[in-house]
């Protein structure tokens, strides 16, 4: 299945009796393939990370098994928490019933007990993986470390950690769930999203279609859903998950694609037909989204990291009430809730703005699209302000905001297609 996107579901960290339970690796053909001693297992080295610095994009995103994260024997196809299905969700909620909305673990900022304890994430790999696969996992680890506040690292002596070994297929738990727990790439595994997808399922975090409001946003097609695998698309209420206060994510490195377990290779879910109108895809383009990243962040209390970045690059969406801020800090470009799409010097005063205050319906937000225009949009999908630059230059495009005061839309060969001509010397 290839997963593009995520959620918080507030499932952090499932466990199912007790704190002490080792968890199973899901199926005896699992144990077979894990042979390795515990002894001969020590983290990536210092060589590996300098490898991971010289990977093409080729090497990276390489081509992936999308069927690896489909494991019928896994909740939602590659989540190996033992004892999780649809039916028994709410007991590692720590709830008395499924109907019960105090659970302990609603919550995933305050399920710290099933946490990484100072957002330090211990792991040791299996020797058999190669040189380049051992630069890929290290890849990914660079991605999330330079982004979030968490730290993923060799073992020493704690007693909770990671195994990341060869299983059967793409798979991880989600979250901490004590001592060794398994975390498979199997063969067609290692490339950058899937690593990805997997370290943040074993940081805390669930897939996005199965939030609350996901109907909003996604239909599900049942008819071209395998046959016995149509509980992997259950959604779940919010008194068994926790969004962080973010909104739907379409591009999340954590979302199913387009054909997950497809019997037929037809879609089995897709974007709502309103979005569909807009162009609106499942596209990660195999790394976190700034939502997955702020998710991350705010899970972890990681201060001043979750702020968006000084860039966007199409397909992107800057949602309401989040902003873009120029490498020094100096301006921002904000997406209002009130529906202007706001640039601000460093005194907060406002110096462009795409006039469109109390226009349409909230939420808005802003998007760089893969037609290379940047577009305003309310809550109905109407489009309330572009740059009129439909078809100019060559995708994808990026929208920057500059140290020097102006906001820029480049084409891909970085030729400026539309701009606020804010400049400041």
């Amino acid at each position: 299945m290839m997963l593009t996107g995520f959620v918080v579901l507030a499932l952090v960290a499932a466990v199912v009796e007790s704190r002490g339970v080792v968890p199973s690796t899901g199926d005896s053909e699992n144990v077979k393939m894990n042979i390795t001693n515990e002894q001969d297992k020590t983290g990536l080295t210092a060589e590996d990370f300098e490898n991971a610095k010289k990977l093409t994009p080729e090497q990276k995103y390489g081509t992936k098994d999308v069927k690896g994260m489909e494991n019928s024997k896994m909740f939602e196809g590659d989540i190996a928490n033992p004892g999780l299905n649809s039916k028994t969700i709410y007991r590692f909620m720590g709830q008395v019933g499924p109907d019960d909305p105090k659970g302990t673990m609603r919550n995933a900022m305050r399920a710290a007990s099933y946490r990484w304890p100072g957002n330090v994430v211990p792991y040791v790999i299996d020797p058999s993986f190669t040189t380049s696969e051992r630069a890929i996992i290290a890849d990914a680890i660079n991605e999330i470390q330079t982004k979030t506040c968490y730290k993923i690292v060799g073992r020493t002596n704690q007693a909770d950690y990671i195994n990341i070994m060869r299983g059967n297929g793409c798979y991880s738990h989600v979250g901490r769930v004590g001592k060794s727990q398994d975390f498979s790439l199997a063969n067609g595994c290692v490339q950058r999203s899937t690593v990805l997808h997997e370290f943040i399922h074993a940081m805390g975090l669930w897939h996005e279609q199965s939030r609350a409001d996901r109907d909003q946003y996604v239909e599900i097609l049942t008819q071209n859903i395998q046959d016995g695998q149509q509980h992997n698309f259950d959604k779940y209420n919010l008194d068994l998950i926790d969004h962080l206060g973010q909104p739907y994510d379409y591009n999340s490195i954590m979302h199913y694609g387009n054909t997950a377990f497809s019997k037929s290779g037809a879609e089995t879910i897709r974007p709502v037909a309103s979005a569909r109108a807009i162009g609106v895809q499942f596209d990660s383009n195999g790394d976190m989204s700034f939502i997955d990243i702020k998710k991350l962040n705010i899970m972890g209390g990681c201060p001043n990291l979750q702020s968006m970045p000084s860039q966007l690059i199409a397909p992107a969406t800057l949602h309401q009430k989040n902003h873009l801020v120029s490498k020094k800090g100096n301006y921002q470009a904000r997406m209002q809730d009130d529906g202007n799409f706001v640039l601000y010097d460093a005194s907060m005063r406002a110096i462009w703005a795409s006039n469109t205050y109390l226009v349409g319906s909230a939420p808005y937000r802003v998007v760089v699209q893969r037609d290379n225009n940047l577009v305003v949009y309310d809550a109905h999908n109407r489009a309330l302000w572009s740059s009129s630059t439909m078809g100019k230059g060559t995708a994808p495009a990026r929208l920057t905001m500059q140290d020097d005061g102006n906001l820029v839309l480049y084409d891909a060969s970085s030729r400026a297609i539309w701009a606020s001509n804010t400049f400041r010397p």
